[in-house]
């Protein structure tokens, strides 16, 4: 009966919809000859599982353990009775229907059929506190009655509501939900704390209410007298303020870069004030690229730039073409300039590095991963820890130009007017820049 009531539903509510396959395991409830004649008077195939093989049925098998689980799980966060179970996977089958899945990650199963978005405005938390109000209450009785929320009606737009003391489920209208209440462990301590409080725990049975029980709060400790302090003892002394050369703070402002020399034995290396400071005297702004080559360092900076395009046309990092016909994404590029200074501030190198402009690809159109190949703190700890626990010997090694020796597979193509223009160049609005089709220098391809 309930199989002709579900082929009637997709009849009249899904017209053009029918059934041609029915497959089930071999319960008693699936092999009637009654059953069995329906099917064949219909033309529906039947497909029989082996015993003792739920996975030839694994979707069902899937869609039913999923709903068990997630009425499970929200019976006993609220510790309500077992013979609820019902509501509780009808209003997981709600959910499920509403919400995106794996299957659906865009849509949703209701939009499927319905061809509209679903409403989740009645959606709850599974067994919340209401307040249904009493529509023939007197003057001096209360105006609501506390119950729990267990779902959405499937018939009407009202929720379905279960009374503890009553025992049963009932359909309203008129609800108020109470604001949710966020439980804070007492008991959680935080790091460096050692005091402990215990709390006593009351236990409800099934059928009791779900009502929070709070204990009364712990009486206030009272503060023990103070000894009395000596007189004799000698108040410590006060700290004193590191005095720097006229002129410190003014050169900091203005970015420029000062030798410290600190007396070891007066002054604490762990003070953070000698740190921060340090830090400040060497972090001086990097120039631009027009500045750098008109500056005092001009030379060595195009020098350093030289060197950077020698190596990559020595490795072979691109070839110069004409921009495609199609509609490409030309990407730009600069240069990034960097000055290695010493301990005290004092200038080591110039290295320079012609990157592309990678904020100009789009996500999912030029690229869909990014990688960033770094160690965290928490490996060099770790390799450090093994080294001195084993007495092993670390070395550092710098490979010049390592990502230009990991080919691409792709085609990503770059302009820049820092390269010598040929008589292939390609002409834009009057400027004139080349084309280079990048083939190597690609960190995804170290990973």
């Amino acid at each position: 009966m309930a199989f002709k009531h579900y082929e009637a539903h997709l009849a009249r509510q899904h017209p053009g919809v029918r059934l041609q396959k029915v497959r089930s395991d071999r319960g008693r409830e699936y092999l009637s000859k009654e059953f069995d004649k329906h099917l064949k008077d219909q033309g529906i195939e039947r497909q029989l599982t082996v015993h003792d093989s739920p996975q030839q049925n694994g979707v069902a098998e899937r869609l039913n353990a999923t709903l068990v689980a997630l009425a499970q799980a929200m019976l006993l966060a609220k510790n309500l009775p077992k013979y609820l179970w019902a509501e509780a996977v009808n209003y997981a089958m709600w959910l499920k229907n509403c919400l995106p899945s794996k299957a659906t990650p865009k849509t949703t199963l209701h939009k499927l059929i319905f061809k509209e978005k679903p409403s989740l405005a009645n959606a709850h938390e599974f067994g919340a506190k209401v307040f249904v109000r009493v529509e023939d209450a007197g003057k001096l009785e209360a105006r609501a009655e506390e119950a729990m929320f267990v779902g959405v009606d499937s018939q009407s737009k009202v929720y379905r509501v279960y009374w503890p003391e009553k025992w049963k489920v009932s359909v309203e209208r008129n609800v108020t939900f109470a604001p949710l209440e966020v439980v804070v462990g007492i008991d959680a301590q935080d790091e460096g704390e050692s005091m402990t409080i215990s709390t006593n725990t009351s236990h409800r049975s099934d059928n009791a209410p779900n009502v929070q029980v709070t204990s009364p709060p712990p009486p206030l400790p009272t503060t023990p007298p103070r000894p009395p302090i000596p007189l004799d003892t000698p108040p410590a002394p006060r700290p004193k303020r590191t005095h720097y050369p006229p002129g410190y703070y003014a050169s900091l402002n203005e970015g420029e870069s000062i030798n410290l020399t600190i007396d070891l034995a007066e002054t604490d290396l762990l003070d953070e004030s000698i740190t921060h400071h340090m830090a400040l005297a060497a972090a001086v702004p990097e120039p631009t690229l027009q500045q750098a080559l008109n500056g005092p360092d001009g030379i060595e900076w195009q020098e350093a730039i030289d060197y950077e395009i020698s190596q990559l046309e020595k490795l072979g990092t691109w070839e110069i073409v004409n921009a495609p016909s199609w509609h490409a994404n030309i990407i730009p590029c600069h240069f990034v300039l960097a000055t290695k200074r010493g301990p005290n501030g004092e200038k080591l190198k110039l290295c320079t590095r012609l990157v592309a402009n990678g904020q100009r690809q789009k996500y999912r159109v030029d690229f869909f991963d990014t990688f960033a190949p770094t160690s965290n703190m928490a490996t060099i700890r770790t390799v450090l820890g093994m080294a001195a626990q084993r007495d092993w010997e670390i070395h550092q090694v710098d490979i010049k130009s390592a990502y230009l020796y990991a080919e691409l597979k792709e085609e990503i193509y770059m302009r820049t007017r820092y390269y010598p223009v040929s008589q292939g160049a390609n002409s834009v609005d009057g400027t004139k820049f080349q084309v280079f089709l990048i083939l190597y220098q690609s960190r995804s391809r170290w990973l």
